[in-house]
């Protein structure tokens, strides 16, 4: 594993004459040592909240063991200059070779450092950091590499279980245990074995949590952490299920379920020198037929209670950072893909890349992230998966191209509500064996080359989108029993967004849900047969106002379409949607009465009675009367070539209305 360090250069500014003695004779301005901070490439610095760089009035001490006098000085970082300056005296002894050492922070010795109890306000004052070194003054500088003396811990909120409330799933502190509370530094660590309690610092409130904590052994069943959730006076306790090893110079993340009586740590513990390598705490690793990246397959649980409530629980998890395409081995499906921050992202973990009970391979848009793939047996999804059942057939990683695209200042995360089109079905040609020419549809996940269009929006603005779109569903309407727009809105915390899209409506009108009006909406359900469309709306836009006024609200209502559809066969004659004389279902009746047309104006009569930018899609420019046999093959989803056509459409018509 490589040892990330970072370099300090002290720097003489000018040649004095040679000396024999020890000391020089005369101490002037020119003998002074100035230094300059010099990052390798690619390395990491001391722990700061961003872990990238000093911050402006950071201090080291730097001290020259080679003379008695003007041999010791704090040096102080300005952010603005780039400089290091002191106050204080530090000079040369003579032509040969000094010892330096040096140490972060000023607070600490070179040889003895006490972790702080409290980090609560940052862990910068904790990472404890020294470096020696020799050199020559006629060398011109003497490199000091400095290295982490400490470990840093983060602890990810994975899960809560069942018996929280929404507003119950609060942190109000969370401690590690460091194994020491002193630590000396004498060529090996070694410390007082007074453990004490570290109240670590928060970085996502009732998420993410990390501090600075001494290296060391914890034994299997031993209390490792204690929260405080929900304002209780008693702790939940945490304890160990293996050996774990915390090593000096190296990140570990912690993963943490959470239950109103215990919180348990998930299997798989990944750990890093400042930056995040896999390590399997408790299974074995799976090596078959890996392309490009290694990764670690382990038995665990993964809730996704917040998306869907028949969910396996039984499932397998694996920890994956950077964006990648996973395909999976005959008899497993893929559950769903989560994603967790990092310093690049400000989202939660919660955005969900996909979520499919049919999916056996899909690439994953999952740049700077981690991602915790679930998966399940094809047969039965909550039948147990051994650890040493072979379920991943190769796992690639990839890098991503961005569009050369200005982006949104304004939008920085994003919802998608939506239906098929969005959730990444697309539609194709196919000539079958006697000849004759099939219009058929298949399923996209995010995939690196063929994007759905809500990634495509994330790219266009420059944004993190959370796609909640499921197939066959609606404003009421949820046939495939994955939820409706109210039932994923209730899901959602539109605080963290800035930006929400409903592109919803077909599947309502092709099921002939009732609409109601705004004089009398009528009421709010899952199914047609409980509610109306108007009261499903005016449920998710007072939802959305009332958690985040701010929240920029976009609908898209429905593209126009034709014939009917299925999974395969010839459309030509069939017209059930719609066809030429009906300008393609917008004049044709549903089972209901009522054409797509009449609903598309009763979403724009809600849309401007609540003040929402409203976008028809069925007036699109890309997707039109003339062109739909070939753009939308199978009569109701449009082919992957004009995916990016209609995102750039969807994205610039959508931000036309919210500037």
């Amino acid at each position: 594993m490589k040892t990330y360090i970072k370099y300090i250069s002290l720097i003489t500014l000018a040649a004095l004459l040679c000396s024999c003695n020890k000391e020089m004779p005369t101490d002037t301005i020119d003998s002074q040592v100035q230094i300059s901070v010099k990052i390798a490439p690619h390395v990491e610095t001391k722990v700061t909240e961003d872990g990238t760089a000093f911050t402006y009035g950071d201090a080291i001490k730097v001290q020259n063991l080679d003379r008695k006098t003007k041999n010791l000085a704090t040096y102080t970082y300005s952010a603005t200059s780039g400089k290091w300056t002191t106050t204080d005296e530090l000079y040369w002894a003579g032509e040969y070779a000094n010892t330096f050492n040096a140490w972060y922070p000023v607070t600490a010795e070179y040889g003895l450092f006490t972790i702080p109890s409290d980090q609560t306000a940052g862990t910068a004052d904790a990472d404890w950091m020294t470096a020696s070194a020799s050199a020559k003054r006629t060398d011109g500088k003497v490199e000091l590499p400095f290295n982490h003396n400490l470990s840093k811990i983060t602890v990810l909120i994975e899960s809560w279980s069942n018996e929280y409330l929404e507003n119950e799933k609060v942190v109000n502190s969370l401690e590690l245990k460091s194994l020491s509370s002193i630590i000396s530094n004498d060529g090996t660590l070694s410390g007082d074995n007074i453990e004490k309690w570290v109240n670590t610092h928060t970085l996502q409130p009732n998420s993410t949590f990390t501090a600075i904590l001494a290296p060391g052994t914890y034994n299997p069943d031993v209390e490792i952490m204690q929260l405080y959730v929900n304002g209780a006076l008693t702790p939940l306790k945490v304890k160990t299920k293996s050996t774990i090893e915390i090593e000096s110079g190296k990140a570990y993340n912690f993963n943490l379920a959470i239950g109103k009586d215990l919180a348990s740590i998930t299997s798989t513990v990944s750990v890093g020198d400042w930056e995040d390598e896999i390590l399997d705490d408790q299974e074995g690793t799976i090596t078959d037929n890996l392309e490009n990246i290694e990764y670690t397959l382990s038995q665990g649980y993964a809730s996704e209670e917040t998306l869907n409530n028949n969910a396996a629980h039984r499932v397998k998890t694996s920890f994956i950072n950077g964006s990648f395409s996973i395909k999976v081995n005959k008899g497993y499906v893929i559950r769903a893909i989560y994603t967790y921050p990092n310093a690049a992202v400000s989202s939660d973990y919660e955005c969900v890349l996909a979520n499919s009970t049919e999916c056996t391979e899909m690439d994953v848009m999952n740049e700077g992230r981690y991602a915790v793939i679930t998966f399940a047996n094809a047969a039965d999804h909550n039948a147990a998966i051994s650890p040493s059942e072979n379920i991943v057939k190769s796992l690639t990683k990839y890098e991503l191209n961005l569009p050369d695209y200005p982006g949104v200042p304004y939008i920085n995360n994003a919802v998608f509500f939506g239906n098929s089109i969005m959730h990444g079905v697309y539609s194709y040609f196919e000539t079958g064996s006697d000849g004759k020419v099939l219009r058929k549809n298949g399923f996209d996940s995010n995939s690196h080359t063929h994007l759905r269009i809500p990634d495509y929006f994330g790219l266009y603005a420059g944004a993190t989108v959370t796609n909640n779109a499921k197939r066959g569903s609606g404003w009421i309407t949820d046939t495939r029993g994955l939820g409706n727009a109210k039932e994923m809105a209730d899901l959602t915390d539109f605080s963290k967004y800035d930006f929400a899209a409903f592109c919803l409506g077909i599947n309502d009108w092709i099921q002939g849900a009732t609409i109601g009006s705004l004089e009398q909406p009528g009421k709010t359900g899952g199914s047609i047969s409980e509610g109306t469309v108007i009261a499903n709306m005016i449920y998710c836009f007072e939802k959305v106002q009332r958690e985040n006024p701010d929240c920029k609200i976009v609908v898209y209502s429905p593209y126009i379409t034709w014939g009917q559809y299925s999974d395969g066969g010839d459309y030509t004659s069939k017209t059930f949607y719609g066809d030429e004389s009906t300008d393609y279902a917008l004049g044709a009746k549903n089972k209901a009465g009522y054409t797509l047309q009449e609903l598309i104006n009763v979403i724009d009569e809600v849309c401007q009675h609540y003040g929402i930018h409203h976008v028809p899609l069925s007036k699109s420019k890309v997707c039109t009367l003339e062109n739909i046999k070939n753009t939308m093959i199978d009569g109701l989803h449009p082919s992957r070539e004009i995916r990016p056509l209609l995102a750039e459409e969807i994205f610039t018509e959508g931000i036309k209305g919210i500037n």
